[in-house]
C-alpha cells in the first residue's frame, strides 16, 4: 500500500517530483502550487531538518529517484527472509506509520518484545528504538533487516533479491551510496524515511500558527493540564514561550531521554530497556520518551503495547505509574478528576497531523534556511 492522493490514487514520490520537474503549466501548475501549500501546512510546528539529514548536495533528480527507490524498498516484503514481511508491515501509513499489534510480528510469524512506534518524524531523533540502540536511521533499518524476529535478512539474501530485479539493482547502484548492498538498501530507505514528517496538527496551529481557534475549549483545558497539573511536559517537552524558559517555535513533544515509568515492572522487567544498551543497573526499565505527534492513531501504547487506548495511558500516569526501585522521581499520583482526564485525552487527540498517512508530503520542496527557524 502506497500513499494515496485524494484524486489520483497511488503515486510514488519519484513520480510526483518527475511531474514537477517536467515543467507543468496551467491547471497542473496550480495543482502543484496547491500541493506545495498543503505540504507547507504539514510542517507547521516542526523544526528544520537536522544537519544529519544532509543529502550530500544531491541534485533534485537524484534525490527524487532515491526517495522513490526507498519507498519501493520500504514496501517490499521480498526483502525479508521468507517474503512475508516488509518495513511497512509494522509501519502502516493509515496508522501514522505505526502498527495496531501489541508487539511486532516478523518472519515465520515470530513475535518480538516491543511495539513498533511510528516512523514519522524519526529524522529528528538523536537515538532510535525504544532503548536507543540505533544512532541513526540507517542503523535502525539494518537492525530491522537482519534481526531474526523481524525481517531475518542479510547481504546474501539482498543480493539474490536484486539479481532477479536488474532495473532496481541498477537504480540502487546509481542513486544509493554505500560500500555494500546492505548499506545501499538501508541508505535508500533512510532517505525515504527522512521525508516522512507530519506536523500541522490543531495543537501546532494553536501554538505556532497563530490560530487561537484551532483547539476546542476541552482541548485547551487539556493543554493547561498537560503543562500544569499533569506534569506531562516534563518529559514530553513543548518548546514555546508559554511553556519553556527558552521559548521556541517548534516541538517534538519529547525530551528524547530515557525514563522508568514502571511499564513492565509487574513482570520483573523481562525487557530491561536502556540497560541492555548501557549495562548500567540504574537504566533498568528505562525507555525512550516517545514523540506524541499522531498519538491518537498509534494505539496500543508503551513499549510492550500493554495499554489499549489513551484513557488507559492517562489512568496509568494518574495512579503514579508502577512502583519499582528505578521509578523516575517525576512519576507520582496526579489525582485528576474524570473531566480533567477527558480534557487531557482531547488535547492528545488534537496532536494528529493532517498528513499523518504521508498524503501531502510530496513533491519535495526546498527547505528554508535553518537560521530562519527555531530549532526544537
Amino acid at each position: 500500500m502506497g500513499f494515496r492522493h485524494p484524486s489520483f490514487g497511488r503515486w510514488s514520490c519519484a513520480a510526483v517530483v518527475f511531474l514537477l520537474m517536467a515543467g507543468i503549466s496551467g491547471a497542473d501548475a496550480s495543482s502543484a502550487s496547491a500541493s506545495g501549500t498543503v505540504r507547507d501546512s504539514c510542517l507547521v510546528g516542526l523544526p528544520p531538518l537536522p544537519a544529519a539529514a544532509n543529502t550530500g548536495g544531491l541534485k533534485e533528480e537524484a534525490l527524487s529517484g532515491l526517495v522513490g527507490l526507498g519507498q519501493t524498498l520500504f514496501e517490499e516484503k521480498a526483502l525479508s527472509r521468507d517474503g512475508s514481511t516488509s518495513c511497512q508491515s509494522c509501519h502502516l501509513p493509515e496508522l501514522a506509520f505505526a502498527e495496531p499489534r501489541a508487539v511486532s510480528v516478523g518472519v515465520a510469524q515470530r513475535s518480538g518484545r516491543r511495539n513498533a512506534p511510528s516512523v514519522l518524524n524519526t529524522v529528528y531523533l538523536k537515538q532510535l528504538l525504544w532503548d536507543g540502540a540505533a544512532e541513526d536511521l540507517e542503523s535502525q533499518i539494518i537492525k530491522a533487516l537482519t534481526h531474526e524476529d523481524e525481517m531475518g535478512s542479510g547481504p546474501e539474501h539482498l543480493e539474490e533479491y536484486l539479481a532477479g530485479r536488474p532495473v532496481l539493482a541498477e537504480e540502487l547502484t546509481r542513486y544509493a551510496p554505500g560500500e555494500n548492498v546492505m548499506e545501499q538498501v538501508a541508505g535508500a530507505i533512510g532517505i525515504f524515511l527522512q521525508q516522512l514528517r507530519g506536523g500541522g496538527s490543531a495543537v501546532d496551529r494553536y501554538l505556532y500558527g497563530n490560530d487561537p481557534t484551532a483547539l476546542s475549549a476541552q482541548a485547551q483545558e487539556g493543554f493547561e493540564i498537560f503543562v500544569g497539573k499533569g506534569h506531562c511536559s516534563i518529559c514530553h517537552t513543548i518548546h514555546h514561550p508559554r511553556t519553556h524558559p527558552f521559548g521556541g517555535a517548534s516541538s517534538l513533544y519529547s525530551d528524547q531521554r530515557f525514563h522508568n515509568i514502571g511499564v513492565g515492572a509487574k513482570n520483573g522487567f523481562v525487557d530491561a530497556g536502556r540497560q541492555e544498551v548501557t549495562g548500567r543497573a540504574e537504566d533498568q526499565g528505562k525507555f525512550k520518551t516517545p514523540m506524541l505527534r499522531n498519538v491518537a492513531l498509534t494505539a496500543p501504547y508503551m513499549h510492550d503495547g500493554s495499554l489499549k487506548d489513551l484513557m488507559a495511558v492517562v489512568d496509568f500516569y494518574d495512579r503514579g505509574g508502577e512502583r519499582n526501585p528505578n521509578l523516575d522521581p517525576a512519576i507520582r499520583p496526579l489525582r485528576l478528576r474524570e473531566e480533567e482526564k477527558r480534557s487531557l485525552v482531547a488535547f492528545l487527540e488534537a496532536l494528529t497531523s493532517p498528513c499523518a498517512d504521508g498524503t501531502g508530503l510530496f513533491p519535495l520542496i526546498t527547505e528554508s534556511p535553518p537560521e530562519s527557524r527555531d530549532q526544537s
